[in-house]
């Protein structure tokens, strides 16, 4: 299994159950690029599932 890193955006109680380095799975989600870069949002139906803290 090939794992990449991204930037993610948290709101609200998800700041306090992940760190920096945190494997984390989102459902539901998607993605975005902007200027190259490539971000992964939750979105208002997805799932934040922490694997790792």
């Amino acid at each position: 299994m090939q794992q990449e890193k991204s930037s993610s955006t948290l709101w609200g109680d998800e700041i306090t159950k992940v760190k920096n380095g945190s494997k984390i799975l989102i459902k539901n989600g998607y993605t975005n690029t902007f200027k190259n870069e490539v971000s992964l949002g939750k979105g208002k139906y997805g799932e934040l599932i922490v694997k790792e803290y």
